[in-house]
């Protein structure tokens, strides 16, 4: 009824002006008397994530845009997070594009979970968690399943293939049980940036090859006269740092990166 609106419209301000981010709407003043209620919010100049999905979808085929939105997504919930609130309602409704920079703005609060309040009227289906669903409690690890849902979501719509670091990614933050998934959106971002950061410090795979060689690791089925790297797979559903080399799965030890170890 109209109570029930009127809640919604305090709920979302109260915690959308707690929220000082470049990727989350600022929410400035509420109205909220006999006559009537309204937020005044900022006025962001862009569309919706889906509208962009219909109007340009070739963005997203450039996959340094796709890691930009995400990596700005990532920041805007870890804003949120940090100061004990659950979106609980990503959707590409709820996430907006700036016209300028294509900046990711994250709106509407209503469907929220904070501290001072931990009840909601809804959810998104399409968007959420299994735990929600079942009317149990969230925490930021829903946020992180919506997130998942939300890749696939732009894959799906402009017709592309995920890579398997992709598919990875996507997995572990869509897992069934949420101590599966990645704990904090922090995580998904330092998995998305991983595998760019240890290409850049060791170079492509030849470069790879040279340090295993250096370091005496022999690889499975592959003599020493015959050192051929096949495949080098990066795999962020089983650890930081691993990777597959024919058939054999090693890792990187960032403590001491003299070592590799047989996984």
């Amino acid at each position: 009824g109209q109570e029930e609106y009127r809640q919604l419209f305090r709920k979302e301000f109260e915690l959308g002006q707690k929220l000082d981010s470049p990727y989350i709407a600022r929410y400035y003043e509420l109205k909220d008397d006999a006559e009537e209620t309204y937020i005044l919010r900022e006025n962001v100049m862009g569309c919706t994530l889906e509208e962009k999905l219909k109007a340009a979808p070739e963005y997203f085929l450039t996959q340094s845009n796709l890691n930009r939105f995400i990596l700005q997504l990532c920041q805007a919930l870890q804003h949120m997070h940090e100061r004990q609130i659950v979106h609980a309602d990503l959707k590409p409704q709820n996430i907006m594009f700036t016209h300028v920079n294509n900046d990711v703005k994250v709106i509407d609060f209503g469907f929220s979970f904070a501290d001072s309040h931990t009840s909601s009227v809804g959810l998104s289906l399409a968007f959420g968690s299994p735990e929600q669903k079942r009317g149990e409690k969230v925490d930021a690890r829903t946020d992180v399943y919506a997130l998942g849902l939300l890749i696939q979501h732009i894959y799906k719509a402009i017709g592309k293939r995920m890579s398997k670091r992709m598919e990875a990614l996507v997995a572990r933050c869509t897992a069934e049980h949420p101590n599966n998934r990645f704990q904090r959106t922090e995580e998904v971002s330092e998995a998305l940036l991983r595998p760019k950061r240890l290409l850049m410090k060791w170079g492509v795979g030849v470069s790879l090859l040279v340090l295993v060689v250096g370091f005496g690791v022999v690889f499975p089925n592959t003599s020493w006269g015959d050192w051929v790297v096949q495949e080098i797979e990066w795999s962020f559903s089983l650890g930081d740092s691993d990777f597959r080399v024919n058939d054999g799965l090693y890792r990187y030890n960032p403590e001491d990166s003299t070592k590799l170890s047989v996984v």
